[in-house]
Formats: structure tokens, C-alpha cells, sequence
């Protein structure tokens, strides 16, 4: 099994969206962090399995390596001061 970091937010509506940095283009939403995190899971685990090709995957990559990158949460809009990291299993 591979851990992967996953960023989650709240989102103008006030729900829960999740992002998944390793994982090009995904982002789940839900009512709930635990709905928003499943959902990503059940995403990834497609992606992992050949289900669904819509997200490109790269390899694991840890919080300081995803934080260093210039433009990845810029272009979420995410200020790390109020998201929430979490690591997954898949």
C-alpha cells in the first residue's frame, strides 16, 4: 500500500473539498471531511486500477515537496494556514 498526501479545505459553500496533489486534476467534494476523503479515495483507487483515466498519477511526493512547488496551490487557491493534511492509503 502507498500513502499519499491529500489537502483538505473549506470550500464557499461550506462544504469539504479534497484535493489530491499526486493525482493530476483530482478533487472530491462532500458535506463532511470523512464524505470528501472517501470520495477522493474512491477516485484514486479508480485511477489506480484502470477504471477511470481521467487523472494523471505521479509518483508518492511528501507535504515539503508538494508546499514547494510555486504554482500548486496558488492555482487551487489554497492558503495553508486553514487547509488540513491528511495522509491516505491506497
Amino acid at each position: 500500500m502507498l500513502h499519499y498526501v491529500a489537502i483538505l479545505v473549506r470550500s464557499d459553500d461550506e462544504a469539504w473539498r479534497v484535493y489530491l496533489p499526486d493525482f493530476s486534476g483530482c478533487r472530491a467534494e462532500g458535506q463532511s471531511p470523512e464524505a470528501a476523503i472517501a470520495r477522493a479515495k474512491t477516485l484514486a483507487r479508480e485511477a489506480i486500477n484502470g477504471s477511470s483515466s481521467i487523472f494523471e498519477i505521479s509518483r508518492p511526493r511528501g507535504l515539503t515537496e508538494i508546499r514547494d512547488d510555486p504554482t500548486w496551490a496558488r492555482d487551487r487557491n489554497i492558503d495553508w494556514h486553514d487547509a488540513i493534511v491528511v495522509m491516505i492509503e491506497l
